[in-house]
């Protein structure tokens, strides 16, 4: 026992002293100045070590047994110690430590690069915030955070698309104190290292709640194509209140379950943002596949398996989205219809239900989805597809409800609706009048007299709607009505 304890401390004296070193190798002032000139004579040390333990064993005690003509190859004049003292030797050490200073700046400066397909999650836990004497106890933890959340991926067969990076000390604490939401920082990282996502921040051992403690605080960023700054802002709210309603604090005598939580936590923080970036760029199938990995985890909390779901539902939206490029309308409803399942209350999730309802001869059930439109309305955009779905049926009644519905919508309701919504508007429009249906005429001269106040244009298309209905004294009120739009 009096013989394990010495050796102990001196492990322990020896983990505290390379603690140090490493400190000051990668700290952010002294690092590129004294960090390659410690690497140097640290591996003249262990070169020196290496040789004369070598020295020793082989030379003096002929273990294991060389001939003498080989070791006289190895050690002439019984040693390199001695070449040490030679001039064209201290050429050669300058020489290194110029090397060396080099190797350890490109290092320093040049952050990591991702050359494989897979996605890679950057691990950077800086040691700036961590006491001294706690460095060597920080980074173990933070070798088996590494470890856990590798076996994690195992287990869930992802190691074929995931794979983890370790950033060095000093690429962790020039991370963490230059980024910021929306930076050129933020941007420049992320097209150098190739990562999609990096998880940032500290760990340290600190007194919470009277007793000892290690403490996460932690962040991340995330790389996705552009989207708009709304939808931007709102993305790393989410991320921001998932990452932080995660358990981060941990007593300083639990750290099995420590290293088990930080790990699940950091990799279901990787599915989420993945997927959720995924699925705001319109990468539906992406985002769908790390977001399902993650809804299928234990014991989510309940507000974090709503937002989940919330992203999900986007990823069906944007299916559908595609389905319909490629005109397949039942596949798009299909899609449509799970979004739904999965939230409810969206309003445009019903008002492209409407369309794709119109768009497979089924009007009625376009008027229903509209109904549900109307229940959670952001703006009048519903109104505007019930008078069409009425215009499409033909009737004359059907007709005197559509123009009453337009007759609805003053200038404030019009406000609401934007420039590209109109553009499609328009367009469908004219697709109808194309189709014999003279008139949907009304709602082209509708939009542009109230909304673009081009009433040259407008009056354009009354005369052609005069023309259709010239003849029929039954839709008589439809020209009187749009005549009134002009005056």
């Amino acid at each position: 026992m009096d013989q394990v304890e010495p050796m102990a401390g001196f492990w322990n004296w020896a983990r505290s002293v390379r603690s140090y070193f490493r400190r000051w190798i990668y700290h952010r002032h002294i690092g590129p100045i004294l960090g390659p000139a410690i690497l140097f004579f640290l591996a003249l040390f262990y070169g020196y070590v290496v040789v004369a333990v070598f020295y020793f064993f082989v030379i003096k005690l002929g273990i294991p047994p060389i001939p003498i003509t080989a070791r006289d190859e190895i050690f002439h004049y019984y040693g390199i110690v001695k070449g040490l003292l030679i001039t064209h030797w201290l050429l050669l050490g300058l020489a290194g430590l110029a090397l060396s200073y080099l190797i350890h700046l490109i290092r320093l400066f040049k952050f990591p690069r991702n050359r494989s397909k897979k996605i890679c999650i950057g691990i950077a836990f800086s040691l700036d915030f961590v006491d001294p004497k706690d460095i060597a106890d920080v980074i173990e933890k933070r070798k088996l955070i590494k470890r856990e959340l590798h076996k994690l991926l195992e287990e869930k067969n992802l190691t074929r698309d995931f794979k983890i990076k370790v950033l060095n000390d000093f690429h962790a604490n020039k991370i963490h104190r230059n980024v910021a939401l929306g930076s050129e920082f933020n941007r420049k990282l992320l097209q150098k290292t190739r990562m999609p996502f990096i998880i940032y921040g500290f760990a340290k051992k600190a007194s919470y709640a009277s007793r000892q403690q290690y403490k996460y605080e932690l962040n991340y960023i995330v790389s996705h194509p552009p989207i708009g700054w709304i939808q931007s802002l709102r993305l790393g709210r989410d991320f921001t209140r998932a990452l932080k309603a995660q358990n981060w604090m941990f007593p300083e005598n639990d750290a099995g379950t420590m290293i088990e939580v930080v790990a699940d936590n950091i990799r279901q923080d990787a599915l989420f943002s993945l997927g959720a970036s995924a699925a705001v760029a319109r990468q539906p199938l992406i985002g769908k596949q790390f977001l399902d990995e993650l809804a299928a985890a234990p014991n989510l909390k309940p507000g974090f398996k709503i937002k989940i779901r919330e992203y999900q539902s986007l990823c069906f939206y944007f299916a559908s989205a595609l389905n319909l490029q490629n005109n397949d309308i039942p596949a798009a409803i299909g899609n449509l219809q799970q979004a739904i399942q999965l939230k409810n209350n969206c309003y445009d999730y019903y008002i492209n239900m409407s369309y794709l309802r119109y768009r497979n001869n089924e009007i009625e059930e376009g008027f229903a989805a509209l109904d549900l439109a109307e229940k959670y309305q952001s703006n009048c955009l519903w109104r505007f597809n019930k008078a069409f779905l009425r215009m499409q049926k033909g009737t004359t009644q059907d007709i005197e409800t559509a123009v009453s519905i337009y007759r609805s919508m003053n200038a404030n309701k019009l406000s609401q609706i934007g420039v590209d919504a109109y553009a499609q508007i328009i367009q469908t429009l004219e697709e109808e009048t194309q189709k014999n249906k003279p008139q949907f005429l009304y709602g082209l001269i509708f939009v542009y007299v109230r909304v673009k106040n081009d009433k040259t244009t407008a009056a354009g298309y009354l005369q052609m709607l005069e023309e259709a209905f010239a003849n029929k004294a039954a839709y008589r009120f439809l020209i009187e009505d749009a005549r009134r739009l002009l005056l």
